[in-house]
């Protein structure tokens, strides 16, 4: 249809217009999604990859990325080597969202995913902490515990908590609260915190323990923030 109406998207994959169906990819009509995905796939063309990227990016619709993230799959491995080049070297507000969407990918996107977490660069790490929470597999898991428990800087041991936590992963629970009984004060502090956002009613007793015993302030403090957010 025209200016006014759903996107043709037949007649967008007939020119190859990559931008209109990457577009589409943000339509209310998952029908329209849905097309529009299937037809990148037969395109097939990685240039595609960041332009779905960059048109979803910032997204809160979990069924619009679900369709960016069909969109890659059915390019294949050729949208990989673009989205690994957009989490290098995209603005730094925008790395993320390349990652995410590797973790998209399944596990055509795992390799790169890991990679990244072992980068010098430690904003590459942090970004890659967060995308691996999302996939989920054992090996990103552990990669995630990893780097949650080792990771030279606290910026990235806080984002692989929070890749933990926010996606409930099966091992948190027992991570975070194993790191309550750490011997690094930010391990502790970190594991609070992770046990917070989980929001485990279990987590009241060790949480408990560390407000009132841990020998670090800052541990028992976001021991005490963790708790009192605990669910009653």
């Amino acid at each position: 249809m025209g200016l006014f109406g759903p996107p043709n998207v037949d007649k967008l994959r007939d020119k190859r217009d990559l931008k209109g169906l990457a577009k589409a990819l943000g339509d209310d009509d998952a029908g329209v999604r849905d097309d529009a995905a299937r037809a990148l796939g037969d395109i097939g063309d990685p240039a595609a990859a960041k332009l779905i990227v960059e048109r979803l990016s910032g997204t809160d619709d979990q069924a619009k990325a679900d369709s960016g993230g069909a969109a890659l799959r059915a390019i294949g491995d050729a949208a990989v080597p673009e989205l690994v080049d957009g989490l290098r070297h995209a603005p730094a507000d925008k790395r993320p969202a390349y990652g995410a969407f590797l973790a998209r990918m399944g596990d055509t996107g795992v390799p790169a995913l890991l990679e990244a977490s072992s980068d010098a660069d430690p904003l590459q790490r942090a970004g890659a902490a967060l995308s691996l929470g999302l996939v989920g597999t054992p090996a990103a898991t552990e990669r995630l515990v990893d780097m949650y428990r080792a990771d030279d800087e606290m910026e990235v041991r806080g984002m692989a908590m929070l890749g933990i936590a926010n996606n409930k992963l099966p091992v948190a629970y027992d991570t975070f609260v194993e790191a309550l009984g750490g011997e690094d004060p930010l391990t502790r502090a970190l594991g609070a915190m992770g046990l917070g956002t989980l929001g485990d009613p279990r987590a009241a007793d060790p949480l408990r323990r560390a407000a009132g015993q841990d020998p670090d302030d800052r541990v028992r403090g976001a021991a005490q923030e963790a708790l009192d957010g605990l669910p009653r």
